[in-house]
Formats: C-alpha cells, sequence, structure tokens
C-alpha cells in the first residue's frame, strides 16, 4: 500500500515535529518545585536544657526493620540492630542549627525506602542521645521518634512535576523523672514555606 505525501506528513512528521518542539520548550524551563525538605523532620534543644559541649556531638541511631513480637515484649515492638550517625556542630550553633533526618540524610536511603512510610507501622524509628562530652560519656538525655507516617504525591504542571508532601506526623517519646511522656507531633507546613522544627527539651 502506497501513502500520499500528504499523509505520511499528517500522520508521522507532524506528531514527530511537535514532540521535539515541546521537548525543546520543556527543555528550557527550570522547575521551582519549593519542595526542599518536603518530608524532612527537623529538631532543636532549647536553650539552657543542656551545655554546648553536651550537643556538639549528638549520637543518632535507626531502628531498620521493626517486627511485631508482641509476646516477648512489654510494648509489643522489637527493632533490629540500627544504624548510627553521628552529628558533629560548631558549639556556637547547637542551639541554633537543627539536626535534620531526611530520606537519605544522615542514613542512606535503604532500596529506596522513605524515613516513613503511610502507614506508621511500618516506619523507621530513631533515637536521639545525648552524652557527657568525654568519650563514650554516659547518656544524659534520650529522645524516640517513631510511627513517622509520611503522605504525599507528585503533581505535574506543564513541563515540571513535583513532589508534595501532604501530611507528616510522628510520635516523640522523652523520658523525665524516670517518666516517659509520648507526643503526637505534626510536623506539616504548605509548600514553599519553612521546615517545623521540634524543640526538644530535657
Amino acid at each position: 500500500m502506497k501513502f500520499s505525501s500528504a499523509v505520511l506528513l499528517r500522520s508521522v512528521v507532524f506528531p514527530l515535529l511537535c514532540a521535539a518542539l515541546f521537548a525543546g520548550c520543556c527543555g528550557s524551563v527550570s522547575c521551582n518545585c519549593q519542595n526542599y525538605r518536603a518530608d524532612a523532620l527537623l529538631f532543636n534543644f532549647k536553650p539552657g536544657s543542656f551545655t554546648a559541649a553536651q550537643l556538639d556531638t549528638v549520637l543518632l541511631v535507626r531502628s531498620v526493620y521493626p517486627r511485631d513480637t508482641s509476646t516477648t515484649t512489654a510494648t509489643g515492638i522489637t527493632y533490629a540492630k540500627g544504624d548510627t550517625a553521628s552529628i558533629v556542630r560548631d558549639r556556637s550553633l547547637v542551639f541554633t542549627t537543627p539536626i535534620v533526618l531526611d530520606n537519605a540524610e544522615p542514613f542512606a536511603a535503604v532500596n529506596g525506602r522513605k524515613l516513613g512510610d503511610s502507614t506508621a507501622s511500618k516506619s523507621y524509628r530513631y533515637t536521639i542521645l545525648v552524652r557527657e562530652p568525654a568519650r563514650r560519656g554516659r547518656v544524659v538525655a534520650r529522645y524516640y521518634i517513631g510511627r513517622v507516617q509520611l503522605r504525599g504525591q507528585y503533581e505535574a504542571d506543564g513541563c515540571c512535576s513535583c513532589y508534595r508532601n501532604e501530611s507528616k506526623q510522628f510520635t516523640l517519646s522523652s523520658f523525665a523523672n524516670g517518666t516517659r511522656r509520648d507526643t503526637l507531633v505534626d510536623a506539616h507546613t504548605p509548600p514553599g514555606t519553612e521546615p517545623r522544627v521540634t524543640i526538644l527539651r530535657r
């Protein structure tokens, strides 16, 4: 079967030409998604709650794969051996520079897994440890960040496709005078605004 040049132009050449022009147009577009640290959790310490020497090096532990062992523990949850990271800051900045937990910071992402999940019980658990400044000093405070629940989606707008966080919650557990205190924290902020910083108190 023979095609006329006009049919060939309409059915093959014209769509390819349009696709090329559209790709060229998108190639010149700079996307401003305003989603920097969209999923991140930020923490800082209340001034006066600790000394700068206690906060210049803070230890973070990520418990990787929680599993249900309700028959063997009081809480019903145990955790596999965790990853650790030391957050080192200048002492002049420990009350102004937050500690950041993001999908790939300070811990590497595992198989694309985020720091939290849409199902809270499937998320990582994190521990923030504050210690005396001496090498391997005793722990003076610990905070647990668990049941991290993240929800978001990608939104397309012309040539750009941007991720939007729609929900960001977690449970913060702290200990004072032998008493555990659990607080549900809503850390979601609208796109284009600064991430919310959770203040840790002793």
